[in-house]
This record gives C-alpha cells, structure tokens and sequence, in this order.
C-alpha cells in the first residue's frame, strides 16, 4: 500500500514538474540559439563590401559566405543584432514545434513584435533593417570546419540556414494582413543540428542585453560554458578576440571591450562566473547556467 502511494506521489511530482516546464516556455521565460552560433559568431558591426567571413574558437571554424541576389550580386553579410534575434526567434521554434517549417505570420507588424522590435520606417527605420539582415541572413551559406592538429583529425560541414523564405507582407504597409503566412523552411542539416543540441536561454534576460550584439554573443556564451564547467579553466586573450573580436583594432582595445560587455551581462546573469584581471589568460570558473537543467523527479516525503 505504501509503495502505490508513492508511485501515486511520484506520478503527481512528475506531472508538476512538466506542467512548471511547459508554463515556462508558454510564457515566454525560455528560449534556444544554436550551438554551432554560439562557439563562433556573426560580425557585430558592418564588414563592410566583404563576401566572406571567418571566426575561430580552438578546432572549429566557422567560414561565413555572402549569398546573391536575383541579379547575381552579393547581398552582404548579416550582421548586427537582429540576426541574433532572428537567430533565437528560430532556434526556438523550431525546438518548440518540431517542425522545419517556420510560421513568421501574415503580417510585418505582427512577426517584428514576435522580436520585439518596434515597428518603424523610413531610411533608418527597423522595418528596412530588418528586411535587410533577413535576407542577408537566408541567402549566406555556412561551413563549419574542425582540425585537430595534435590528432590529424579534420572534417568539414557545409550547410544554410534556410532551403526556402516566402514573405507574403508589404514592407511599405506593415500592418496589412496578408491572405497567406510567411514562412521560413529550414536547411535539413541546420533544423538536425539545432533540434539535437540547442542552448537553453533566458528570454528575460535576452530583452535586457538585446541592444549589444557582443553581450547576446556573451550572455549565449556564457550560459552554454557554465552548463557544462566542471574546474577552472583558462583562455588566452588571444584565442577570445579570434572568436568574439577579430575586427577590433588590437588586443589592448578588444580587452577593454569585452570586459566592459562582459561586466554587463554579470549584472543581469550573476550565475556566470569568471576571472579578466589576468594579462594574458581569462579564466572561466564554473557557475550555473541561466536556465536551470531539468528537474529530476523524487519522491515526495
């Protein structure tokens, strides 16, 4: 008899924790980014007319290629913070849904407050940005590359994000409802790879950084490495400005940079734990991760 009430009890405790987890995402609390975009990035800043880009982090690379346009011109590469958002806004639907095929919705409007981004135009407006960084961000292609040189090992994965973007909205009207959703098909290489091993993210936290694309490559970064930390472990600054700062002017202003970003996000993620005051290493130390791994189920005494 003892042992039917606490299976009974185990059963309600799992139930629970299901139901807390799935509140969570309903409202918002939690979000995903893909691993592969979290161990090297996108540029923070215009590269200005340059079709390729190229970031490392110890055995991977990540190579970055502009796509074309109908006239066969390079349309340039995402940059910025609202391929990150975009980024995210992806990676979680996908995860949420388990579906390649993304709805962004009928109208501008509605899909640009899905990123919380205010619906304004004109030349500098977010309506033009936006549609730029999207189709620069579906037309790039991506090759991520390993070598070990110790091992000899090497290997090579070429893949895009999207196979297919059908925008059925006026940029010029926003808020015009049109007959059909836009959609996004996912690459099937990327959909896997994001499906397999997303990072967990605090959305809340995401809003509060989400003006710097440094502290979202940060805050994911960071997230992703206190997951899985165990021992205190050492990165040169060399090696950081590779994979974060490689268009910044020099060591000594790719430094200041960081941790000045880096200062910000400990403010908003104080379960990050590290060391800058070093020289020549930056240390991580282990934390916790902003989003909590999931809960396991006990019994209720």
């Amino acid at each position: 008899m003892e042992d039917k009430e606490k299976t009974g009890k185990e059963i309600i405790y799992r139930e629970f924790i299901e139901q807390e987890t799935e509140e969570a995402k309903a409202a918002g609390d939690t979000g995903y980014m893909a691993r592969v975009l979290v161990k090297a990035t996108l540029p923070h800043s215009n590269p200005g007319n340059v079709e390729k880009w190229n970031r490392n982090n110890g055995y991977f690379g990540l190579n970055i290629q502009s796509g074309l346009n109908m006239k066969g011109q390079a349309v340039g590469l995402p940059y910025g913070v609202y391929p990150r958002l975009i980024l995210s806004w992806m990676t979680t639907e996908a995860v949420r849904t388990k579906q390649p095929t993304l709805i962004l919705g009928n109208s501008l409007s509605a899909f640009m407050r899905k990123l919380d981004i205010d619906v304004t135009g004109g030349e500098k407006g977010n309506i033009r940005r936006l549609k730029d960084q999207m189709g620069r961000l579906c037309a790039c292609h991506i090759s991520c590359v390993y070598e070990d040189k110790d091992s000899g090992r090497s290997g090579i994965i070429n893949v895009n994000i999207a196979d297919e973007a059908d925008y059925w909205w006026n940029p010029k009207s926003p808020e015009q409802i049109s007959m059909f959703n836009s959609t996004i098909e996912l690459n099937n290489k990327f959909f896997k790879e994001i499906i397999k091993r997303p990072i967990p993210l605090d959305m809340n936290i995401l809003k509060q950084i989400r003006r710097s694309p440094m502290e979202i490559d940060l805050y994911d970064w960071l997230t992703y490495r206190m997951n899985h930390l165990k021992d205190k472990t050492p990165i040169r600054w060399e090696a950081l400005q590779l994979q974060f700062g490689a268009d910044y002017k020099n060591l000594f202003h790719f430094k200041m940079k960081f941790r000045q970003h880096l200062h910000a996000v400990k403010l908003v993620y104080p379960g990050s734990n590290f060391d800058d005051t070093d020289d020549k290493y930056f240390f991580l130390l282990p934390g916790t991760p902003s989003v909590p791994p999931r809960k396991k189920v006990f019994l209720l005494s």
